[in-house]
């Protein structure tokens, strides 16, 4: 069974309205034949730590998913450390007319994302035999 091809976009942005304070925006956008749904952020990003190697911030979020429903907002609390880790504690608020699925109850999320800073070499490999 050959599946439609989906598409996805999206958009970030962070701007500094002091020196302890951010304001994010991000917009998502996901198409797949007749289908789309639409995610789109707002919240503000407080440096509480701003010293090289223990940077610390909290941002508190507030999201709407939305698609032919208008699906669900949600609150979320994200933690960052040091650039590197990110905590996320989320609740889905369902506010759709679908209830067959959700009986519009929501859900708590947990998010946890960390980037690998310093990752070992690949060691180069022959694929050929020498005499090739």
């Amino acid at each position: 069974m050959k599946l439609p091809i989906r598409i996805a976009a999206y958009a970030n942005g962070l701007a500094q309205l002091n020196d302890d304070l951010d304001l994010r925006l991000s917009f998502q956008a996901q198409f797949q034949s007749v289908y789309r749904e639409y995610l789109g952020l707002i919240g503000v990003k407080l440096h509480l730590n701003r010293r090289r190697g223990k940077e610390f911030a909290l941002v508190p979020t507030m999201g709407l998913r939305f698609n032919d429903f208008s699906d669900a907002w949600f609150p979320m609390l994200e933690f960052h450390h040091r650039n590197q880790l990110r905590v996320s504690l989320s609740y889905d608020v369902n506010i759709s007319d679908f209830q067959l699925a959700t009986n519009q109850r929501g859900g708590l999320e947990l998010g946890l994302r960390y980037l690998f800073k310093k990752v070992c070499p690949i060691p180069k490999v022959k694929f050929c035999p020498p005499f090739i």
